[in-house]
Order: C-alpha cells, then structure tokens, then sequence
C-alpha cells in the first residue's frame, strides 16, 4: 500500500499546488494513441501499429494524467481538444502498471492554456458532493453531480494491485475512465471504473 500511496503522490500532489487556472475549455482531452506490441509468438517482432483513445485530466498548463494501459506500448500519443478538435503532441513522462495511471506532458506551453486546469486537491476527501465532468461521444462536454458514500481499498482494474478507493453515488453514464472529479475547483481524484447497475463510480483519490 505505502509504494501505491508514493506512486501517486509522485503522479499528482508532487506538481505544484496551485489555484485552479481559469480557462475557457474544459479540463478534460481525448487521447489518442498509435501503438504497437510485440507478437507473442514472435517477440523480436512487433505486430502492424494500431489506435485506440481514451480521456485525459488537465492537472496544469503543461501536464496530462490519464491511464497506463492507454498508452503501454505506444510510438504517437495525440491530444484533442472537445471543442476545437485541435491535436497536439504528447510525450509520457511516467507511466505506472502498479496503479494504472500515466503522467503526459506537452513542450508547447500554450497548447493548453486555454483550458481549465485541476490542480490535485489538498486535503483528502471523506464524504459530500462533488462534480465529474467527461467528453461524450459526439465529443461535447457533460457536468454531472456525485455524492462519495464509502471509502475503502480495492482492487485496481487492470493491475493485480488494490488501493485507497472511494465509492461515487452518480446519475452521469460515465462512459469511460480518468473523468476527473471535482470539489471546490480542485481535483478530488479520478473515476476508474462505473457501473451503470448501480449507478456507482469508483474513485482512486488525487491525496492519500
């Protein structure tokens, strides 16, 4: 548990703490990844590049968090915007099959700046309201209202690992994993997984 809590700690609330910065754009981006894994019969060989997307939560103005398994074994990791489309270059800084999260960054300073940054928040959350946000699939922006209900350690999803987890009570159809959320315009943590059967997210916490 205590290397799961420094993973994160290193992911997260080792980046400045900081005010949320204001922006026009919503703090969450779609990742796009080209890949390419090796052939399991074969294993100096790699198999043909293929993609797949996902999410990623704005932490600040250079740096994305979003899943490993996302972006394990990628050669191109692409940024897009919901509202321009617009793509943008990532690189991974770290990326952690221990507690499934990656850490992105991108070179050009402005290539987020118009956009909502989450800082991790200070404290961690014990109970209350609080907001998860997520790109649909016609690529718009849905704000939906959550209740944390139980806290409690877990099994990770796609890692042999548990961790610190929160229990989400939401009406939003979270449709994929990493939409942040929020408490007071910080990042509480982000949604793993959701079960559409019981209308509950689990959230692994920003601060431990």
């Amino acid at each position: 548990m205590r290397n799961l809590t420094l993973t994160v700690v290193v992911l997260l609330a080792a980046l400045p703490l900081c005010a949320a910065a204001a922006g026009v754009g919503e703090p969450v981006v779609r990742v796009n990844v080209t890949y390419q894994e090796h052939d399991p019969f074969l294993p100096w060989q790699k198999r043909s590049p293929s993609v797949r997307s996902g999410f990623g939560t704005v932490i600040d103005g250079t740096h994305v968090l979003t899943t490993e398994k996302l972006v394990r074994n990628h050669t191109l990791i692409e940024l897009q915007l919901a509202r321009s489309g617009e793509n943008i270059t990532t690189t991974v800084v770290k990326a952690d099959p221990q507690v499934g999260l990656a850490l992105l960054h991108v070179a050009d300073t402005n290539a987020l700046a118009g956009l909502e940054q989450l800082a991790p928040a200070e404290n961690a959350p014990e109970s209350g309201s609080v907001e998860i946000i997520q790109i649909d699939e016609t690529s718009g922006i849905q704000r939906g209202d959550g209740q944390l209900v139980k806290a409690l350690v877990d099994g990770l999803p796609d890692t042999p690992y548990s961790a610190l987890q929160y229990d989400v009570l939401t009406d939003l159809n979270v449709d994929g994993n990493v939409a942040p959320v929020v408490i007071e315009k910080q990042l509480a943590g982000i949604v793993l997984s959701y079960s559409r059967s019981s209308r509950t997210g689990k959230m692994l916490p920003a601060v431990y």
